[in-house]
């Protein structure tokens, strides 16, 4: 075995697992968990055993294993994280904590709030079936709700002694608390 191979072999492959430890302490009744990118309701389903309620973005109605099909269908409406964003917002609202188990968000949040995107598959282009674009609005319309509206955001540290595999290296972040968007002051007044 190559030394590259025997590094690789040595990789974890998740650290969902414990991320779904943190939430079973942290976690409490009132809460809600959004789980993103939607494969990874797979690992998370397997792993997390709390009783706050969960869901993937967009929510998918099984997580015994991966199931394109039910993504392909959510490609196919109109606003399909509507109802997870909805329960988002309901939950920070309401004084408790919205918990995001998520691929680490951009550092420069999204500033004005990402329209949906068109549903699929997509005309005149080459590739109209295409998740990746979908995923990429979809979470940007998350870290929007997050970053406008939520008053504390906050990183949970969960770190892994050993390197662990880019596919499921998620973060855990506690978003809580709810204030409206400042809406857009004017700039100084223009001098004659």
């Amino acid at each position: 075995m190559s030394p590259a191979t025997w590094q690789l072999a040595k990789c974890r492959q998740t650290n969902i697992d414990l991320i779904t430890a943190e939430l079973q302490n942290r976690a409490k009744p009132g809460d809600f968990i959004v789980v993103f990118p939607c494969h990874c309701g797979v690992t998370f389903d397997r792993y997390y055993k709390g009783r706050i309620p969960w869901a993937t973005l967009p929510a998918l109605n099984d997580h015994r294993f991966g199931r394109f099909d039910l993504l392909k269908e959510k490609l196919c409406e109109t606003s399909p994280v509507k109802p997870e964003l909805e329960r988002a917002a309901q939950t920070l609202a309401s004084g408790h904590t919205l918990w995001l188990v998520i691929q680490a968000p951009d550092a420069i949040p999204v500033q004005t709030e990402p329209p949906d995107p068109p549903r699929a598959p997509i005309p005149n282009v080459q590739r109209p079936w295409w998740e990746g674009y979908y995923t990429c609005v979809w979470k940007d319309q998350l870290e929007y709700l997050v970053v406008a509206h939520a008053e504390q955001k906050e990183y949970i540290p969960v770190k892994p002694e050993i390197y662990v595999n880019s596919c499921e290296r998620l973060s855990l972040i506690r978003a809580s608390g709810w204030h409206e968007k400042a809406e857009a002051q004017p700039g100084p007044a223009a001098s004659p």
